[in-house]
């Protein structure tokens, strides 16, 4: 926070905020002033100036400037971690559902697993008729596991479990 007045030996006050603002756009600037003119009005406002406290300095009036342009800078603040916080929070959820979709992925993996991958199956009907069955699977991954899966499983010399899932 800086409170400067306008009237000073070397240079008045608006030329060292247009000084300070080259550097430091962000600090809070209270211009203590006698002067009101529109001109230097609108020039303190584009340099930034938070707030004006008129001459003969009423301490009331300066304590309530120092507590608004105060209350600006926290705000501010606040503001800065509430968006750090909300980047840490989706840098987290990101690297969350990344963990999920590499699990999801392992998991289908395991599951579409074939028990006789690149194996005939003689099957045999009531009706007389043998097929002849080849196992194998088809996998495509996606950016976004879809959970569509099938596989096969031997449970015993002669019987077979073929599922598909969703």
């Amino acid at each position: 926070l800086l409170i400067t007045d306008n009237l000073m030996p070397i240079m008045s006050g608006l030329e060292m905020i247009q000084e300070i603002r080259k550097k430091d756009t962000k600090t809070p600037i209270i211009l203590v002033t006698g002067f009101i003119d529109t001109n230097f009005l609108i020039k303190s406002i584009n340099l930034g100036v938070t707030q004006f406290v008129a001459k003969p300095i009423n301490f009331e009036n300066l304590f309530i400037a120092i507590e608004l342009a105060t209350q600006m800078v926290i705000l501010e603040n606040l503001e800065r971690k509430t968006r750090e916080q909300e980047i840490e929070l989706f840098k987290y959820r990101e690297k969350y559902h990344s963990l999920q979709q590499e699990r999801a992925f392992r998991k289908e993996l395991n599951i579409i697993k074939n028990d006789l991958y690149l194996q005939k199956i003689q099957l045999s009907s009531k009706g007389g008729i043998d097929s002849q069955w080849l196992c194998s699977y088809v996998f495509k991954p996606l950016d976004i596991m879809s959970g569509d899966s099938y596989s096969i499983r031997r449970l015993s010399e002669d019987r077979y479990l073929f599922f598909l899932f969703d």
